[in-house]
């Protein structure tokens, strides 16, 4: 029997950290963990530590270019990003993935909207008081030039549909702007370039019932008074105490800001970063409070966002840069590399930088892997994305580019395969809730319980420009009730957002079940 003991204390204290104390502190706290690392050699297929390796699948074609991926409550990956001939606008076509139907092109649906608004580098985030997608913002383009839109746009994720939201449009238009979902539900949207080449300090929150609102108090200094590349897709938190980070993407020393969304709001820099960064290379939530980022030279950092002061932890080095690189967190809450080039230089493009291998990096080891190589290169505007059956979909990269990649692969991770690389046994979730709440238990109905050793649960976001601010993984506690009946405790709001999240049961072997998909404190899906 597995009671709910676990992560007590430390949800407790979590919930005393005082919000305005971040003002008072010097310089985040940098601390360097000496592990035995498996060396990383360029190019070198290396096996996992249980002795298996996972694999690509072959090269399949896509209709549009997804510079921007997410999965949809229904289990469809929604992609857009460009024309169906992988160039530059995306004012009339998307594409809808049915995974259940395959890779192939029979499983994708070109569509389009007749919003005549180009959603080429915007952002997204779920509705949770309908379970559609918002996308905010997108390209103008006025006279040949990249500059913000203020357009919203809504997909019904029932008929696929794209049209104008009826909240009507943003105070200011944005372009590589980043949007999160906060724990209460609304929306806050942070950087972007507006008209006239301007770029966008002023944050924004959206609500489903108020509208847009601008934070006029909390204007981001690195963004106003620089132009040093801060305001593309800035790196947006919150921690497990309802607390907001801003962490500015480019160069050494990079701000770190608190920011509070009530009224006009307010911001105030509590540190800067210890290491240097591309606006091009990633950062991802890979577990509560801990922040996963790849510096310019291919140095793995972590950032503490619960403690006081802020400390960054440097980690393993994954043996060379990757520009334009995806993370992707797997079910089993190891971290997946994609993509990227060793050269930061002409927007990461240059294909003979290209990284083609896959990297695995398991935090509780802080070992990094390297597995095969995928096919093409996956350089600007290049995706990653786990799919619901712990696959990894990695897509993309173009526009512009060396190459006009309208295609994609998957990877199936080694828990997939035994040690002869043949297909296990996988265990099954055969009946669970389609929506949920932070504060209930709830009920899954699995194969056989005596298969279950983890459960843990993934918020996949949505995935652009070597970003996801919005996924998530922990682990959940559970109790057995009986052969096929498991009690779930879910976390609270600050730390499973509402959102759409996926779930898995683990075996004792480290194989997930394909997972349920759920909504967390959104309207009722009809999944």
């Amino acid at each position: 029997m597995k009671l709910f003991l676990r992560r007590i204390d430390a949800l407790v204290l979590s919930l005393f950290i005082p919000c305005t104390c971040y003002a008072k502190l010097g310089a985040p706290e940098v601390r360097t963990v000496e592990k035995n690392l498996l060396e990383v050699n360029d190019g070198a297929h290396r096996e996992l530590q249980s002795g298996r390796i996972g694999e690509w699948s072959e090269l399949y074609n896509m209709r549009v270019l997804p510079i921007h991926s997410m999965l949809l409550p229904d289990g469809c990956v929604l992609g857009y990003g460009t024309n169906a001939k992988g160039n530059q606008r995306a004012d009339l076509y998307y594409e809808v993935w049915d995974v259940s139907k395959g890779i192939h092109e029979e499983a994708r649906m070109l569509m389009e909207h007749q919003t005549k608004s180009d959603m080429f580098c915007s952002t997204l985030n779920m509705d949770i008081s309908t379970g559609n997608i918002i996308v905010f913002g997108g390209d103008l383009r006025d006279d040949g030039k990249n500059l913000g839109s203020k357009n919203v746009l809504e997909l019904d994720y029932q008929t696929h549909e794209i049209t104008h939201h009826s909240v009507g449009e943003m105070n200011y238009g944005r372009w590589y702007a980043t949007s999160i979902n906060l724990p209460n539900g609304d929306i806050l949207l942070v950087g972007g370039k507006g008209l006239k080449d301007k770029y966008i300090s002023m944050p924004e929150l959206w609500s489903a019932e108020d509208g847009f609102r601008v934070l006029t108090n909390a204007e981001i200094p690195a963004i106003a008074k620089s132009n040093d590349l801060h305001w593309w897709y800035p790196h947006v938190y919150v921690n497990s105490a309802g607390v907001i980070f801003i962490i500015m993407p480019h160069n050494r020393n990079a701000d770190i800001y608190h920011v509070q969304v009530e009224g006009k709001g307010e911001i105030e820099k509590i540190g800067e970063t210890p290491f240097k960064t591309d606006v091009l290379d990633p950062s991802i939530m890979y577990r509560p409070d801990e922040i996963l980022f790849l510096e310019s030279k291919g140095q793995l950092w972590t950032l503490d966002i619960s403690s006081n002061p802020l400390v960054f932890r440097k980690k393993a080095s994954i043996g060379r840069p990757r520009t334009n690189g995806s993370f992707a967190v797997l079910p089993d809450g190891r971290v997946v590399i994609t993509g990227g080039n060793r050269d930061s230089g002409n927007q990461g493009n240059n294909l003979g930088g290209a990284i083609y291998s896959v990297q695995v990096w398991d935090p509780e080891t802080d070992t990094v892997y390297t597995g095969e190589d995928q096919i093409k290169a996956r350089l600007y505007h290049s995706t990653s994305l786990v799919l619901p059956d712990g696959s990894v979909v990695s897509a993309g990269g173009g526009a512009p580019g060396p190459q006009t990649n309208l295609n994609g692969q998957i990877y199936y991770p080694d828990y997939l395969f035994n040690y002869n690389n043949n297909e296990v046994a996988r265990p099954k979730i055969t009946e669970c809730p389609s929506n949920i709440s932070n504060d209930k238990y709830f009920i899954i109905h699995v194969g056989s319980t005596s298969e279950v050793n983890r459960i843990t649960a993934s918020k996949s976001g949505a995935q652009t420009h070597s970003r996801n601010c919005d996924a998530r993984w922990l682990e959940l506690d559970f109790e057995i009730i009986d052969g096929i009946r498991i009690k779930v405790a879910p976390r609270n709001k600050n730390i499973m957002v509402p959102g759409l999240w996926m779930i898995n049961t683990i075996d004792n072997n480290g194989t997930p079940s394909h997972a349920c998909l759920f909504g967390v404190g959104t309207a009722e899906l009809k999944i």
